[in-house]
């Protein structure tokens, strides 16, 4: 396993990754879960709808017609594809608080219909068939914010269905990742040349890694990641940062500790960053720290030798510089 003095302790509540580059969704549970949200195509009834076409009740029938005309107009296709992207975030959150509820729910696919008004407010939902985990996503869909869509009262059609695979590392890498914890997140990109990977740092509680393309977690001369905790009543970033001074010192009486200038996000928040080495320590580390509410975002690069921390150091404040804080389930213009 690859150490890390700064692996910070993660939120309580749910912590994980997604990938921009893709609709599918990373959900926490036994191996890999993905939930895949898909978009019907007009004119034909959802496999789970089809299937029990006999004993929809009259309402669904009606929601279900309007949302399947939306999809013939070309603003409702257009409406449609940005759907995906627009609600990863908060279905993952949704989805993982569910699951962690009831981990014996059946999961047999599902279909949602929303009513959503011009402000993008959900007015009206309905899940068929009425299964647990359906019902628990049906509860929690009114507190989150749609994209506003092209009429009023506008009728949506998410099919959701699951699958199961084996981490492949290779599979999960991105450019770009909104990466979670209960109530902050944050939107990163990768520096050029490098990768995100939201499968290898799992089992050290890291849901968010990086390293150049080509190399891997584990072997990686370099590599960044991102860890999101909630802090004590009553710390602030100084605290924190002493904190982790205290602990990196226990352990390593010489370590030389820098202070470097702070980057600031694009969302606007102040990072103080400071620099870890020698005294017994084998690598090299810069730690940035930002405070969020109640939460503690920690950027962290560590290298194994002197040279490879110094070329990527410039690498590890854009990478900073680009991000953006938001609220969970929120979005910064």
């Amino acid at each position: 396993m690859r150490e890390n003095s700064h692996n910070r302790k993660i939120s309580k509540a749910a912590a994980g990754v997604v990938a921009l580059t893709t609709i599918l969704i990373l959900l926490e549970a036994p191996g890999l879960l993905w939930l895949e949200p898909a978009y019907g195509q007009p004119g034909n009834l959802s496999p789970q709808l089809a299937q029990l076409d006999s004993q929809l009740p009259e309402e669904i029938r009606v929601a279900l017609k309007a949302a399947e005309d939306n999809l013939k107009l070309p603003e409702g296709k257009k409406y449609d594809e940005a759907l995906g992207p627009a609600l990863a975030s908060d279905l993952n959150r949704i989805m993982n608080e569910c699951l962690q509820t009831d981990k014996a729910s059946p999961l047999q696919p599902f279909t949602v219909l929303a009513r959503v008004s011009l402000e993008g407010k959900v007015e009206e939902v309905y899940v068929w068939p009425q299964i647990s985990i359906a019902t628990c996503l049906k509860s929690a869909l009114s507190g989150i914010q749609f994209p506003e869509p092209p009429g009023p009262s506008w009728w949506t059609k998410i099919d959701i269905s699951f699958q199961v695979q084996s981490p492949n590392p290779e599979d999960f890498q991105s450019n770009g990742a909104i990466v979670y914890g209960s109530e902050a997140a944050v939107l990163v990109s990768s520096p050029d040349g490098w990768v995100i990977d939201n499968v290898s740092g799992v089992s050290q509680g890291l849901h968010c890694v990086m390293y150049p393309e080509g190399s891997s977690w584990e072997k990686g001369n370099e590599v960044m990641y991102i860890n999101i905790s909630l802090c004590q009543p009553g710390e602030t970033i100084e605290d924190s940062i002493a904190g982790d001074v205290v602990r990196f010192k226990k352990n390593y009486p010489e370590a030389i500790i820098n202070e470097l200038e702070p980057v600031v996000t694009v969302s606007g928040e102040k990072v103080l960053l400071r620099t870890f080495n020698g005294g017994g320590y084998k690598n090299y580390e810069a730690v940035g720290y930002a405070r969020f509410k109640n939460s503690l975002i920690c950027y962290v690069l560590t290298s194994r030798d002197k040279k490879g921390f110094e070329a990527n150091l410039n690498n590890f404040k854009k990478m900073i510089a680009g991000s953006i804080i938001m609220e969970m389930g929120k979005t910064k213009e």
